[in-house]
C-alpha cells in the first residue's frame, strides 16, 4: 500500500505547493508538471493522455483542463492495477475458513476414535473426544483472531489509500481551472 500511496502523497503536495506558488498557471507551470509526472511512472501514462486534454491560452497567458483528472487518473489505473485489494479484504475470510476447517477435521478424527461395545451397549473413546475439544477450537480461535487483527490493520490503511488518490485527484483538478464547451 505505502508503495502506491506515496507517488501520489508527493506529487499531491507538489501540485499544492505549485497552486500557491502560481495563481494563474502559466506555461512555466506546466512545463514544471509535464517533469513532474514524467519522473512519476504510475502516473506518466495518465498525464500525457491527460495533457492533450489542457489549453493553453496565449492571451493571458492561462492554462485550462478541459475533462476532470478523474477520467485519466482513475482510481482502476493507479490502484487496483498495482494491487488487488480485492484478495487482500478477502483474506480474513480465507484464515477463517482455515481455522474452520482444521476445527472440523479435528472434531471428524476425534469421533472416528470413538465407537460402541454391541455387547455391553457402552460406548468407548468418548472421553477422548471430551478432553481435546478445547484443543480443537483452538484452530478456530487462533484464525477468528488473526483475521480481526488483520482486518483493524488492512482497512484504516486502505482507507488512506483512497484519501491519497482523492487529495491527488482534487489538487489537480484545482490546479488547472475547468473550460469546457
Amino acid at each position: 500500500v505505502w508503495m502506491v500511496r506515496q507517488p501520489l502523497t508527493v506529487v499531491a503536495t507538489e501540485l499544492q505547493k505549485l497552486r500557491h506558488q502560481h495563481s494563474v498557471l502559466d506555461a512555466e507551470g506546466l512545463n514544471r508538471l509535464d517533469g513532474l509526472f514524467g519522473k512519476v511512472e504510475p502516473l506518466a501514462q495518465a498525464w500525457e493522455e491527460f495533457r492533450e486534454t489542457v489549453l493553453v491560452k496565449d492571451s493571458p497567458g492561462k492554462i485550462y483542463n478541459t475533462r476532470p483528472a478523474e477520467e485519466f487518473f482513475t482510481e482502476d489505473n493507479l490502484i487496483n492495477q498495482r494491487i488487488n485489494l480485492f484478495f487482500y479484504s478477502s483474506f480474513p475470510g480465507i484464515v477463517t475458513g482455515v481455522g474452520l476447517l482444521l476445527t472440523f477435521l479435528a472434531i471428524f478424527a476425534g469421533l472416528l476414535q470413538v465407537n460402541i461395545d454391541e455387547e455391553s451397549s457402552r460406548i468407548e473413546g468418548i472421553s477422548g473426544l471430551i478432553n481435546g475439544l478445547a484443543g480443537k477450537f483452538l484452530t478456530s480461535i487462533v484464525a477468528l483472531s488473526c483475521a480481526t487483527v488483520y482486518l483493524l490493520l488492512e482497512k484504516p490503511l486502505v482507507h488512506g489509500l483512497s484519501n491519497s488518490y482523492y487529495r491527488f485527484t482534487h489538487a489537480l483538478n484545482r490546479l488547472l481551472s475547468r473550460r469546457t464547451s
